[in-house]
């Protein structure tokens, strides 16, 4: 047995005495959590929370008059939320403060590793995987962004709603999480197209999409929950040329385009890969499965999803929060990985990805580069006391 096989089954066995019962997925969102603390310190900026470029305000503004399209400043993040409607009306349905909404935002976040929690195990059948992949999932934007903004973004809804998409099962419920994502924000009606994707393949038993099922799709046979990810499309749509033809809103597009290019050109390596991480190596894994299979219609839909994504990125500053969104593609690629690899394959490999994970620094991009110190880093940080 060579030296990586040993430290796996060390580790393995190590994990398997801290998850024995019904309860250890707990255990597994404790130890989650633990790591977004250490690595992203989170609440480290909360100070930040009144300030006055934040968007709390806008938020409040826009949930006291909902049919009053906002008008902000052209070219600022929050002159681009006019149609971003979902938050704003559970605010004014509950009568909610800005703090409220941040720690119902810090609720998401926490529910965000659960629901992941429960979907690698469904997926990968194997508790130690779980724990191994959310080691390397702690580390992403997606998973500490609900933790780390302050600043009233509430992005965290969004990622969770669509990650909810692809985890309920019933299709209105597909249907009400994809709607409330597409009024989130945009980029998350994009990606509901990943939605569609996972569940057109999601009832064949594997991760592929055959030709012959994409034709019993175009007859209106296909499985209720594509269905319903279609009609929450035209259901947004029609809402919203409802409120534009109607109510005056209107789409902003300051601060959005190719201008924007020359600006964030630079980071755009650095805040794509820290988006996901070391998990990009499982998606990456995943398309070559896809490829080495010679499934063209999925590497396609996948090949299209992405470049729609990285077509947007290129276009606006806030390059982790667009790519955040895609989070059914990380779904999409597990369950590429479990149905399609060994499970001592996937253990290994995802044991891996998990120890990098942790030595690597984490950064995003918000029109500035946020850094966060690797692990060892961060622990030593701590124990001297050293903010």
């Amino acid at each position: 047995m060579s030296w990586p096989d040993r430290a796996v089954e060390r580790v393995a066995a190590l994990l398997e005495t801290h998850l024995t019962g019904a309860h250890w997925p707990l255990n597994v969102l404790l130890y989650s959590l633990t790591l977004v603390f250490v690595t992203t310190t989170p609440f480290f900026n909360l100070h930040y929370f009144g300030a006055p470029d934040s968007s709390w305000d806008t938020l409040l503004q826009q949930a006291s008059a909902l049919l009053v399209p906002y008008r902000g400043v052209p070219g600022s993040h929050d002159a681009n939320k006019v149609f971003r409607l979902a938050i704003p009306a559970f605010i004014k349905l509950f009568n909610l403060t800005a703090m409220q909404v941040f720690i119902g935002q810090v609720m998401c976040g926490v529910l965000i590793l659960w629901v992941m929690i429960r979907i690698t195990f469904a997926i990968l059948q194997d508790k130690v995987s779980t724990v191994l992949f959310m080691t390397s999932f702690a580390t992403c934007y997606c998973s500490y962004s609900a933790f780390y903004d302050v600043f009233g973004r509430i992005d965290a809804f969004g990622y969770l709603f669509i990650l909810l998409s692809v985890y309920v099962r019933k299709p209105a419920l597909v249907f009400l999480f994809c709607f409330l994502t597409a009024w989130s924000d945009e980029r998350g009606l994009i990606n509901t197209f990943f939605t569609a994707v996972y569940w057109l393949y999601a009832d064949t038993g594997r991760p592929t999409v055959t030709e012959n099922r994409l034709l019993t799709f175009a007859g209106l046979r296909a499985n209720k929950q594509v269905l319903t990810v279609l009609a929450s499309w035209m259901s947004y749509f029609f809402i919203r040329w409802i409120l534009a033809h109607y109510y005056g809103f209107q789409t902003e597009t300051g601060g959005v385009g190719a201008s924007q290019f020359s600006i964030t050109r630079q980071f755009i390596p650095l805040a794509v890969f820290s988006t996901y991480g070391l998990v990009w190596g499982i998606l990456l894994i995943a398309f070559a499965l896809v490829i080495a299979r010679r499934d063209w219609l999925m590497a396609g839909l996948l090949a299209l999803g992405m470049t729609v994504n990285f077509a947007v990125v290129v276009m606006i500053a806030d390059i982790n929060r667009s790519l955040a969104y895609s989070l059914p593609l990380v779904v999409i690629s597990l369950a590429l990985l479990g149905q399609n690899l060994p499970g001592h394959h996937v253990r290994k490999y995802l044991f891996v990805l998990a120890v990098f994970s942790l030595m690597i620094p984490i950064y995003d991009f918000d029109s500035h580069l946020h850094y966060h110190p690797t692990l060892p880093v961060r622990l030593v940080s701590l124990l001297a006391g050293v903010a």
